[in-house]
């Protein structure tokens, strides 16, 4: 583990209220003793409410034994917290996009009256039971109007690939006049 991954680690520890043990449980990846002994600890009051409660997270950090000077554990803590920051921001924006693809697909599956949980993928699946897939569920009545763009441009892009197709495409002249014999 490197050093700001290690320090990083026993920042956020710290801040969960987490013993020495319990991080190494952590860094173990044993996580069934981490939270045994997390059940079976008496509750910790959230660090949240008072962030100066307890140790400071330089004092913490220090306790690690690094022979580092405490303006340079001041900067690597600030930038430990910038790191932090900047990803609690862009977790926030991927998870806004997400819900409005998310949105996007609920009313898209609406139209094509299909599962807006699994589109019919999904044989466990509590609404559909996975036979969901569009056209199970009543589709939306402006559905063919909605699409009629996308399949107008589809058509115009699409070369003709049999006789039928190209006689459809095909300027027609007038028929001649049968004459009687």
């Amino acid at each position: 583990m490197t050093t700001d991954t290690e320090l990083l680690l026993r920042l956020a520890a710290q801040r969960a209220g987490f013993t020495e043990s319990q991080l190494d449980a952590l860094r173990r990846r044993d996580y069934a003793t981490l939270l045994a002994e997390r059940a079976a600890a008496p509750p910790q009051p959230d660090p949240f409410d008072d962030p100066h409660a307890g140790t400071t997270d330089a004092a913490y950090l220090g306790a690690s034994g690094a022979t580092v000077a405490p303006d340079q554990d001041a900067a690597r803590s600030a930038r430990l917290e910038a790191d932090l920051a900047r990803v609690s921001q862009r977790l926030a924006v991927v998870r806004t996009q997400r819900d409005a693809a998310l949105r996007l697909l609920r009313q898209l599956a609406d139209r094509l009256g299909c599962c807006p949980q699994c589109w019919g993928t999904d044989a466990t699946c509590g609404t559909c039971g996975g036979r969901g897939s569009p056209g199970h569920f009543p589709t939306d009545p402006g559905l063919l109007d909605w699409l009629a763009p996308a399949l107008a441009a589809s058509d115009a892009a699409r070369p003709p690939t049999d006789d039928a197709s190209r006689a459809r495409s095909a300027p027609t002249a007038p028929a001649a006049p049968i004459s009687p014999t």
